[in-house]
């Protein structure tokens, strides 16, 4: 790091401006055409591993205030349907360019993929077995999910498909700030999942919470972290609120700020929540992400290459 970058670091540490968190994908406004174009074999030619695996699932029940992801909230089943036959033709096509690779960690994101039916998450984990024969004994499987979506069934037949480790957005436990996040389900409907993933059993089960969001005061946050910790999650991920264009909560912020707190109040609470949660025996392993794991909370991100 040149002097002029640390110069910038401690210059915003000393004006406690939060730094935006960095998706592990590129995000939409990052792609375009390649010139000259690339094919698929000659991107993947001479690729040794490991691998690892990434699916998206576009479908949502809702779109969230702070929410620019992916998704579409306007499907129905035959289009479910149809996207995962989709992703079994993609990945039948993947299969010779890759399928010798040795698959370390596959992660299901979206989207809600806890939006797929049993049988739906059953004809994908067909498919990966097929095409991609070659998996780590170690290999980290993860799938996302809502609090309204994670039911019994569905969870039964994700650990019967091998998955290692589920995590859910909760973002907030207060009802008011649920609601004004655009989130419709039930405050017990949190309580229910929950107890239904404990209830089945997961090697690692992570719990995502926001700070920052409109109306949130540090007492409902720490009401919220609070009870978080008390569910008893091998990893939590707290993530500052963001702003993105185009997004419900970046549209509320310019009417009005008066809502939410000013850059140097979610600083603090940060700090205060890593506190927290190292006192809870938390250990912190990237700027989100805090567990009682040995290792990483999410070993997708920090695979060794």
């Amino acid at each position: 790091m040149g002097n002029e970058a640390r110069d910038r670091l401690r210059q915003a540490i000393a004006a406690s401006e939060l730094p935006c968190y960095v998706y592990s994908y590129p995000s939409k406004r990052a792609y375009r055409p390649f010139d000259p174009p690339v094919t698929i074999e000659d991107a993947w030619r001479g690729a040794a591993g490991p691998l690892n695996l990434y699916i998206h699932i576009p479908f949502c029940a809702y779109r969230c205030s702070f929410c620019t992801l992916f998704l579409t909230t306007s499907h129905g089943p035959d289009l479910v349907q149809a996207y995962v036959d989709a992703l079994c033709r993609q990945m039948a096509m993947y299969g010779p360019l890759v399928g010798h690779m040795e698959v370390i960690s596959l992660y299901i994101g979206g989207g809600t993929p806890t939006t797929l039916s049993p049988a739906q998450f059953s004809q994908l984990f067909d498919a990966l077995r097929q095409h991609f024969p070659r998996w780590s004994a170690g290999a980290e499987i993860s799938v996302e999910g809502s609090p309204d979506s994670m039911t019994v069934e569905r969870l039964a037949c994700l650990k019967r498909e091998g998955v290692t480790r589920v995590s859910m957005g909760l973002q907030t436990l207060d009802p008011e700030e649920q609601k004004r996040v655009g989130r419709p389900y039930a405050p017990e409907a949190v309580f229910h999942a929950v107890e239904a993933i404990n209830t089945i059993g997961f090697d690692n089960v992570n719990y995502d919470l926001i700070y920052g969001l409109e109306g949130q005061q540090r007492e409902s946050w720490f009401a919220s972290l609070g009870a978080t910790v008390a569910f008893a999650p091998k990893t939590i991920t707290l993530y500052p609120v963001v702003f993105r264009p185009l997004t419900v909560i970046q549209k509320r912020a310019e009417r009005d700020t008066s809502g939410f707190l000013p850059d140097e109040s979610k600083y603090a609470l940060y700090d205060e929540s890593v506190a927290y949660l190292a006192g809870r025996g938390f250990r912190q392993d990237s700027f989100v992400r805090f567990t009682t794991l040995p290792r990483g909370g999410l070993r997708q991100e920090t695979a060794d290459f």
